[in-house]
């Protein structure tokens, strides 16, 4: 049983990736600042391990010679909505992430996958290509990916010279429960459930979506494989904007509140994001489970089921 230690395990992202890693047998042990304060716990079969990534740096250490994990998963970020893109927290997280490593690879550890962003990716320089692990150039264009870039290459010359392996998992665009409900899909879903209109851009963009269960299950198998370098975690699938929140309207029975054109669009936004995934495919042999019409089913269940949900619950 792989003995493996998670950041960021109560996350968006984190809370899939736990899940999945607890049904592959694994042992997982969740870092966090304080256990007692967690809300609604760590899932059953995790257990705590009490370190804050952004203070002490002797408290990684103390908790990773505790622990002594074999591997690491590194999701943990600051992610807030309207806010990380430019967060000066990024540049800590970079600084940190480097520690947390050297902390991991000291006590024994041997391998480490980090969660990174499409985000890392020159998007001026796509036109109609999918991005590709080994050819896409990397000049990222805000401070988010910047950091993200900035982290993964100082861990995958650390690891290089300790003879540790490496995989970075660069995620697409992800949905489902746990979701920021400022975000597209759940505010589309919360402003249709509420009877109001939901305003979105030209819905022109062409975008890769991945319901957030099938990325925890990538980034599970990622953790116990042998691959190493950078990895896509996306569908494969090019989708409109448009489309997706249409296909939100009609599974909800109201198509006359979609405001698509509403917005204008954001002139440094990509016409076109859309993740090549043979890596992921033929080399981890991963391959999304969930259909995109099941994931958005299942996030509508989920927000209508918060928004009947009392609020002190």
């Amino acid at each position: 049983m792989s003995n493996i230690v998670l950041t960021g395990g109560t996350g968006f992202v984190g809370r899939p990736t736990t899940a999945a890693l607890l049904a592959s047998g694994a042992r997982v042990l969740a870092v966090t600042r304080d256990p007692g304060r967690l809300p609604g716990g760590l899932p059953d079969g995790v257990t705590a391990i009490g370190a804050d990534l952004l203070g002490d740096p002797a408290s990684l250490y103390a908790a990773m010679r505790a622990a002594r994990p074999e591997v690491l998963v590194h999701a943990a970020w600051s992610t807030e909505h309207g806010r990380y893109w430019t967060d000066p927290r990024n540049r800590d997280w970079t600084a940190r992430t480097l520690c947390l490593v050297e902390a991991f690879v000291e006590a024994g550890g041997r391998r480490v996958v980090t969660v990174g962003t499409c985000a890392e990716y020159e998007w001026s320089s796509l036109g109609t290509d999918r991005c590709r692990e080994a050819s896409t150039p990397l000049r990222p264009h805000t401070l988010y990916g910047s950091a993200k870039q900035a982290a993964a290459q100082g861990v995958a010359d650390y690891c290089r010279s300790a003879g540790v392996g490496h995989a970075h998992a660069r995620l697409f665009m992800l949905f489902g429960a746990g979701e920021q409900p400022e975000r597209l899909v759940p505010a589309t879903i919360r402003s249709l459930l509420a009877g109001r209109r939901a305003s979105v851009t030209s819905g022109r963009q062409i975008r890769d979506f991945l319901d957030v269960r099938d990325a925890g299950a990538a980034l599970a198998a990622l953790a116990q494989s042998g691959i190493t370098g950078a990895i896509n975690v996306a569908s494969g699938q090019p989708l409109a904007i448009g489309a997706l929140v249409a296909t939100i309207a009609a599974a909800i029975g109201r198509p006359d509140l979609l405001g698509i054109g509403d917005l204008s669009d954001r002139p440094d936004d990509p016409p076109y994001l859309v993740a090549d995934i043979d890596r992921l495919t033929h080399e981890l042999g991963f391959r999304p489970g969930i259909t995109l019409r099941r994931g958005l089913n299942d996030a509508i269940e989920h927000w209508r089921a918060e928004a009947l949900r009392p609020p002190d619950a």
